[in-house]
Parts: structure tokens; C-alpha cells; sequence
């Protein structure tokens, strides 16, 4: 109630003024501990809170306000006030930012090797990480599902995704399909004679360590020093790579019993 003097004077009747002093709370967020991916380029204006028209600042107190379109840094705490009625908040929300760049999966072997009768299949790669994705490409592509076929001589990407952020960069992984081709031989009908005392070893081939069998597929082995038969067909395949052949070469034997005159 404020009253005046005039005249050394003072009014009977005073000035009733009524008076509203606005403690404006700070803004509320449900997290107070934000996490973000690297690749999602978050930015201050992407911090979760409960009501608009936030500003954000580097100090609980003072400091510099920050732009909405100012990116977000890992391990940053950012203070937030908010304006109702004209008068901003003297206290401020406290957030502190996660931002993870999770690392690719590891591998111990980023050369993988197959033989093509293992039917190998994306499941069959080998690498350490969690909740692994395989594409075509190092960067965007298609992803590969687990039963989809090696092939010799392409590479693969894998990503892995911790706390709900992929790994934007891959794991290149190259893989080798082995199909390793049968032995060769200038002469698949070869003639012995009886008292030369042919074996499996005296076939003639054009590469060394070869395996013989009694079919053209499955079958069993023949021992090398196993003694030829008249008429008999043998199967062989050799191994490269630590791959047998998958095909088998057939070379048939006549044991020639020449009788006496």
C-alpha cells in the first residue's frame, strides 16, 4: 500500500498494488542419462524433454547457451532452462549424453577357406560380436541371411549392434571356395602285364598322391600296394588345398595273362 506527501501532507487513502514473483520451475525429461548412435548425428534440439521451448547451456550456472542445431557430444552434460510467464527458470534440468560408436565384429581369420562340398553358408564365418549382420557392400547394400552360399573370391561385411546402435563401419571378410578338379592322366585305358606284378600305385596319373576307389562316387579306398585286376575301373581324386576332388577320374585296367605258345 503506497501512499504520497504533498504539502507535508500524506494522503489518508494508499495505492493497493498486488504482487506475483515467478520462480520458474526448470524443464523435466523421463532421462536424465540420454543415449544416442554416432550415425544418428543428434544434435542438441534431440534432447528428450517434456516440455518446448528449452534452452541449453555448457553450466548449471551462466555459461554459454548452446544452438538447437549444435551436435551432441559423448559424455556431455547440458543444462536446460525453460521461460513461463517472461522469467526463466533460475535452476536448470541436468542430461548427460551417451553418444556410442559401436565398433565393427572381430574375426580371427578374415580369409576364411572352403571346400565346395561343405556347402558352406554365412553361418559358417566365423567372427566375434553381437548380433552380427552380413551384407554385400562395405557401406548401404543388401543383407545376407544365414543360408545364403559362400562363393569363392567374394567378400563379405559384417556389422554388430550394441546398446541399439550398429557399427557403421564392417568387418570385410574374403572368402576361398576350393573346387578342386580330378587327376589327369595321358591314357585312361592302361595295359600291365601279369608278371610285372601291377599295383594301384602303378597307375600311370600326371600328379602324385592320388586316391583310388572301386566307385565313381562314395565306394571304398584302395590301399596303394593293392594288386590290379583284369577289367577293373578305378576311380581317383587327388586333394588341394585340403580338398578332395569332388569328381573322380576313371581309368580302366587290362592285367594281361599272355599264355604260352
Amino acid at each position: 500500500y503506497a501512499s504520497q506527501t504533498l504539502n507535508d501532507c500524506e494522503n489518508t487513502s494508499r495505492l493497493e498494488v498486488t504482487v506475483t514473483i515467478y520462480d520458474t520451475p526448470p524443464p523435466t525429461t523421463n532421462d536424465d542419462t540420454q543415449e544416442f548412435c554416432i550415425q544418428d548425428g543428434a544434435t542438441v534440439g534431440d534432447i528428450d524433454v517434456n516440455v518446448t521451448g528449452v534452452t541449453w547451456y555448457d553450466m548449471p550456472i551462466g555459461g554459454t547457451a548452446y544452438s538447437n542445431t549444435v551436435v551432441l557430444i559423448n559424455g556431455q552434460t547440458y543444462y536446460g532452462s525453460q521461460i513461463l510467464n517472461g522469467c526463466e527458470s533460475t535452476s536448470r534440468l541436468e542430461v548427460t549424453v551417451t553418444i556410442y560408436d559401436t565398433p565393427p565384429p572381430t574375426t580371427d581369420d578374415a580369409s576364411p577357406e572352403f571346400c565346395i562340398q561343405d556347402n558352406a553358408t554365412i553361418v559358417d564365418l566365423q567372427v566375434t560380436g553381437t548380433a552380427i549382420i552380413w551384407y554385400d557392400m562395405p557401406t548401404n547394400g543388401t543383407v545376407l541371411g544365414n543360408d545364403e552360399p559362400l562363393e569363392d573370391g567374394q567378400t563379405y561385411y559384417a556389422s554388430q549392434t550394441l546398446n541399439n546402435c550398429e557399427s557403421t563401419t564392417r568387418l570385410a571378410v574374403t572368402v576361398s571356395v576350393f573346387n578342386t578338379p580330378p587327376p589327369t592322366t595321358t591314357d585312361d585305358n592302361q595295359d600291365f602285364c601279369i608278371q610285372d606284378d601291377p599295383r594301384v600305385s602303378d597307375i600311370d596319373v600326371n600328379e602324385a598322391g592320388v586316391t583310388w576307389f572301386d566307385m565313381p562316387t562314395g565306394g571304398t579306398a584302395f590301399g596303394a600296394n593293392e594288386s590290379l585286376i583284369d577289367g577293373q575301373t578305378y576311380y581317383g581324386t587327388q586333394i588341394l588345398n585340403g580338398c578332395e576332388s569332388t569328381s573322380r577320374l576313371a581309368v580302366t585296367v587290362n592285367v594281361y595273362n599272355t599264355p604260352p605258345p
